[in-house]
């Protein structure tokens, strides 16, 4: 049976930490390949191995991370034909791009989101999963690898199914990143509505549309070529 996941999860609040950060976290990737079993794994440590492919979900979990305390807001992204996806193109500070190593389709659909997507200021890992099905592997631990280095991405090949840690990893490994950037640039995230928010990393752009928003003509033209390619990547399938 497919898992609600039109919720927020609030998980436990630590305290004592050296500062307060949050973080927007994309997980993108085609239908089947384990994004959004691998979203839930890091949000309650349960593995589920159903979901309805047409759901999409945002989910909230407050942690420790390097002594500060950090918000993480995963979006579960569901990509197809008429849903825009300037939902979160604004909205993200990080992405994990997701893809199955038994299904080679799903690599190629990888790479097109990496090809977009590294054209903004953002943090990109990249995930092989399901590497505990290694006699269905379709797509080679080099060939991930290879591609992860291509756009300066970090690089994990897990099983979701079977390794809680692997997963916890991939997103404490994007958070690390993120703080060390925060730390470099002076500037920290006060959390808030995903409508309206403070976010300070390099020149990112900095909220969802807001009419206030002061976007250099350049960008806006980047962005709204970024929009418009996903529409019809998706469109096209």
């Amino acid at each position: 049976m497919a898992n609600k996941r039109s919720r927020l999860l609030l998980m436990g609040k630590s305290n004592g930490s050296q500062g307060s950060y949050e973080i927007n976290i994309a997980v993108v990737g085609s239908s089947g390949c384990g994004k959004s079993a691998l979203t839930v794994r890091f949000m309650t440590r349960r593995f589920i191995s159903e979901y309805d492919p047409e759901l999409e979900g945002t989910y909230l979990k407050q942690d420790i991370v390097d002594g500060s305390e950090l918000t993480f807001r995963v979006m579960d992204t569901c990509d197809k034909e008429g849903r825009d996806p300037s939902r979160y193109l604004l909205w993200t500070d990080a992405y994990i791009v997701v893809y199955s190593i038994t299904n080679h389709d799903s690599f190629v659909e990888a790479q097109k989101y990496l090809e977009l997507i590294s054209q903004r200021d953002v943090i990109i890992g990249v995930v092989g999963n399901k590497a505990d099905l290694e006699k269905s592997r379709e797509v080679t631990y080099t060939e991930g690898s290879n591609l992860s280095c291509q756009y300066d991405a970090t690089f994990h090949e897990i099983s979701v199914a079977e390794n809680y840690s692997e997963v916890e990893n991939v997103f404490l490994t994007v958070a690390k990143d993120f703080l060390r950037l925060q730390e470099r640039s002076g500037s920290w995230k006060i959390p808030g509505s995903l409508e309206d928010r403070s976010i300070g990393l390099g020149d990112r752009l900095r909220s969802l549309g807001s009419s206030k928003l002061n976007i250099p003509r350049d960008k806006e033209n980047k962005f709204t070529l970024l929009k418009d390619t996903l529409k019809n990547m998706f469109q096209s399938q």
